[in-house]
């Protein structure tokens, strides 16, 4: 008979909790693995399975993000203890436009 920490331990790792707990703390940590010129331009936004996903302030950002695609990587999975995650989404952040009110006459 299996003890009560073996079936819990089982059930972790069957449902993805101990997943999400990596994933969660390596995805905090985005402004340090990023470093301070990508982090303080990019967020993340949130991860589905394997797929870390991050939006960018701007074009040139999100094209550093995408040329720095496998370091980032192994860094985020290095933060996690685990390989948690195998690709990340590059976003463009949309910047409400401020759009002038017109003249009725």
């Amino acid at each position: 008979m299996k003890s009560m920490a073996e079936l819990v331990d089982g059930f972790r790792r069957r449902s993805g909790i101990d997943m999400y707990g990596r994933r969660k703390q390596a995805a905090d940590g985005w402004n340090d693995i990023a470093g301070s010129r990508i982090g303080s331009h990019s967020r993340v936004i949130g991860f589905v399975r394997g797929e870390l996903r991050i939006s960018a302030d701007h074009p040139a950002v999100a094209m550093e993000i995408r040329s720095c695609h496998d370091h980032l990587l192994a860094a985020l999975n290095d933060a996690a203890g685990a390989d948690v995650f195998d690709r990340i989404a590059v976003v463009r952040r949309r910047r409400p436009t401020s759009r002038r009110p017109t003249a009725r006459s």
